[in-house]
């Protein structure tokens, strides 16, 4: 004989989850999506099973969404999205809330995938197809469960990564008050008596992105900064922020704002 069980004496609260569309999209270079209209409610869940995008939402700087990343953000903030590499995979939700799910807004979020979450999202997919009141039912509860999983590994790497955390949010002042003296990921471990691969770990599983990627969004954020509320040229602002030439400051400026830096300032 073998038996198992569980008790417990708080019942977990769940929050209600409504799915209202999703969509799997795999998109190419040509992808680029301008959002004008307005009136948007809820939120959405950035899903990205391979390749990059970049999304641009209000009062934020632009995010990267790189692979195997999830974030969540409020559907009438986001102005636009694109492929911002050779294709990008991903799944879009857009769902209402009611009550509280403990993600982070505007923050990428690097998640290994959970056991059988491609067929969870088709289902998702499938069910809001036939729209009956029991298929949008199956297709809310589904993502109601896949989005509590996520949370789950989202609760565990941060409990790993706590120790850490005051180290890095000092280092990223650092980050901030230097921006014209660029530190190499070697000095930035070394700092924390980590070896690279260890700190790389770290860094990414605390902010969602790379400690280069990180670094390159805080410098472009600052060129944004400088073309709008100072004189400086553009030359200035290169060398200023530890760029090897105008040339090279131009190119990432552009990558991430589709306009060189003398346009946007414009």
């Amino acid at each position: 004989m073998y038996s198992d069980f569980a008790i417990t004496k708080s019942p977990g609260k769940l929050s209600s989850i409504e799915l209202k569309s999703v969509y799997y999209v795999l998109a190419d270079k040509s992808y680029d999506i301008r959002r004008t209209e307005t009136g948007r409610t809820g939120f959405i869940a950035l899903r990205t099973i391979h390749g990059y995008g970049t999304l641009f939402i209000e009062g934020s700087s632009p995010l990267l969404v790189e692979p195997e990343s999830l974030i969540f953000f409020e559907n009438e903030l986001v102005t636009k999205y694109y492929c911002s590499g050779d294709s990008w995979a991903f799944w879009w939700f857009e769902i209402s809330l009611l009550g509280m799910i403990d993600f982070p807004l505007n923050q990428v979020i690097k998640l290994d995938m959970v056991p059988k979450e491609n067929d969870d999202c088709k289902t998702c997919l499938e069910m809001l197809k036939f729209n009956n009141n029991i298929s949008n039912c199956i297709a809310s509860s589904t993502i109601s469960t896949l989005f509590y999983k996520w949370l789950l590994q989202y609760q565990n790497i941060t409990l790993e990564y706590r120790p850490y955390r005051s180290a890095i949010h000092q280092l990223i002042y650092k980050m901030k008050s230097d921006t014209d003296t660029p530190m190499k990921v070697k000095e930035m471990a070394d700092l924390m008596s980590l070896s690279e691969r260890r700190f790389r770990q770290i860094f990414e599983g605390i902010t969602g992105v790379s400690p280069k990627k990180f670094y390159d969004n805080l410098r472009i954020e600052q060129a944004e900064y400088l073309l709008i509320n100072t004189p400086f040229s553009v030359s200035e602002i290169s060398y200023k922020l530890g760029y090897s030439s105008p040339f090279h400051f131009s190119k990432a400026f552009s990558k991430v704002n589709g306009v060189a830096p003398s346009v946007y300032r414009i």
